[in-house]
């Protein structure tokens, strides 16, 4: 977090917390109100302040107010580089990858420490190269191809970021209890604590 919103903090304890205008797309790109943000800098401000906490909603904390993040799925999105590596939306590397899973939609998502992200939509066509069915003569393209039209009855890993991981498939609708976590945050009348 930015030395500046730490000492605002410490200054004005008692701000109150922001609810329903800032949001996180599945690109992992912010967006204020209706607006998507354009501004390198204030989206590399949002990224440096933003909080995942291990249960409950994310949010960016902007000098002393909590800016609460309604999430369009996940608290991270991953982008994959031409190494393999997998990043975060806010540029951090996200460590060692532990398992994935294929939506109905078609959406990869990966789990590390105790968090989740989907995969940044234009890297699917190179992280799908890493896919790999039980049988390694069979090409990535065939093995994905098997997997979607029977989900889970056919075993499928992903080769990424060095690790080799199971896949299975995972509903849209369950991944935020699964993670613990609040997609859309609204005020509550228990005060969250401070950092």
């Amino acid at each position: 977090m930015d030395a500046e919103v730490l000492a605002a903090l410490a200054r004005w304890p008692n701000v109150p917390d922001v609810y329903g205008w800032l949001r996180l797309d599945p690109r992992g790109q912010w967006h204020l109100g209706d607006g998507l943000v354009h501004h390198a800098g204030l989206a590399a401000f949002l990224g440096r302040n933003y909080v995942v906490p291990v249960a409950g909603a994310c949010y960016v904390q902007n000098g002393p107010q909590r800016v609460f993040v309604s999430l369009d799925y996940t608290p991270w999105v991953l982008r994959c580089d031409r190494d393999g590596r997998l990043t975060r939306h806010t540029g951090e590397a996200i460590g060692d990858p532990g398992a994935a899973w294929i939506d109905e939609a078609g959406s990869v998502l990966i789990a590390f420490g105790n968090s989740i992200g989907i995969v940044d939509d234009r890297d699917l066509a190179f992280l799908a190269q890493g896919f790999r069915g039980e049988n390694l003569a069979v090409s990535a393209e065939c093995a994905l191809e098997a997997f979607l039209a029977a989900p889970g009855s056919t075993p499928l890993w992903l080769d990424v970021g060095g690790a080799h991981l199971p896949v299975g498939p995972i509903l849209r609708s369950g991944v935020p209890k699964l993670f613990c976590y609040d997609p859309a945050p609204k005020p509550s009348a228990i005060p969250q604590p401070r950092p």
